[in-house]
């Protein structure tokens, strides 16, 4: 069957499962698993279902808040139906994300079975989905890992010496802090981050990592992304990120301190005078000085970072 492209849908997803699972399944479709709370590639939670359809094909969907409107669940297929699926039956024994965080892998333990005639073929296998980009991708060679995996300790253990190997090794504090940002402010996963950070990536533009810079190419309506790195005089670090499209950008501000829980924290209007995320602001190959551009004969306006918080720098008279 031919894939629809992703979609959204508005779901209240506070209210019992009851109420809004009838927005989701297709008319005479039989659930077979979930909805169950799982991370996927970036994202922190989204919900998994899989179920079977009236004409017996086996389907697989995972929902998760939209970036830009969290009232709207994106709707991901990570298993079409397929004509195939007819005749076989299709028990889910589990599902659970596996890999490093914010790059999260949904793992599947299934088995495949045909009813008739008594002692026909019997599958005990597994299915692995990576997100990639504004989509979904299957993993075939971590999938023919969970053959006859009796259980999920099982099959983690399996997987776990891949996983260790996953992520790009990238030079630079800057590398490692951009790979950790939080989903939305930056809607790639881990793995993505990183390996757009090599050159000769088709992303790949600037990374800069002695002067705290980087700058990766958009594709496809997707964003590209620039990112400076400050550091905070209380300790820790202060990353301005920017989602740049063509035509218009998204910029936020996130603290990580020295100690604690290591969480991000947006402190855009906390440290920029006047904040508003959707000006232009040029972020500073080199130096400490932020640029905002203004019409034309009009001085853009500066501001330098001082350890704390941006302050205004005059314009020479």
């Amino acid at each position: 069957m031919a894939a629809d492209p992703p979609r959204t849908l508005a779901l209240d997803l506070a209210a019992p499962a009851g109420q809004w699972l009838p927005q989701v399944l297709p008319a005479g479709a039989r659930l077979l698993h979930g909805p169950v709370a799982l991370p996927f590639g970036a994202h922190a939670g989204g919900l998994l279902l899989a179920w079977r359809t009236a004409e017996g094909g086996y389907a697989v969907v995972y929902l998760t808040p939209d970036a830009d409107d969290p009232r709207q669940q994106r709707w991901l297929w990570l298993r079409e139906p397929r004509d195939a699926d007819f005749g076989v039956d299709v028990e889910v024994r589990a599902a659970f994300a596996a890999g490093p965080a914010l790059s999260r892998d949904i793992v599947m333990l299934e088995t495949f079975s045909r009813p008739a005639p008594a002692g026909g073929a019997r599958e005990v296998a597994g299915s692995v989905y990576r997100r990639v980009a504004d989509g979904v991708q299957s993993v075939p060679a971590l999938a023919s890992l969970l053959r006859d995996a009796p259980d999920v300790r099982a099959a983690r253990a399996r997987l776990a010496p891949a996983y260790r190997r996953l992520l790009p090794a990238v030079p630079g504090r800057l590398a490692a802090l951009f790979a950790t940002l939080p989903w939305p402010q930056v809607e790639l996963t881990s793995l993505e981050r990183l390996q757009s950070l090599a050159p000769g990536h088709p992303a790949f533009k600037t990374y800069d990592s002695a002067n705290g810079f980087l700058d990766i190419r958009g594709d496809a309506g997707l964003p590209g992304y620039q990112a400076a790195l400050f550091r905070h005089a209380e300790g820790g670090w202060l990353l301005a990120v920017q989602k740049r499209w063509p035509d218009s950008q998204r910029t936020w501000f996130m603290r990580l301190p020295a100690t604690g829980a290591q969480v991000w924290a947006d402190v855009s209007a906390a440290v920029l005078p006047g904040f508003e995320p959707a000006r232009d602001y040029l972020l500073p190959r080199r130096g400490l000085q932020l640029e905002r551009a203004m019409p034309a004969g009009s001085p853009p306006q500066r501001w330098a970072w001082d350890g704390r918080r941006f302050v205004p720098v005059a314009s020479p008279p």
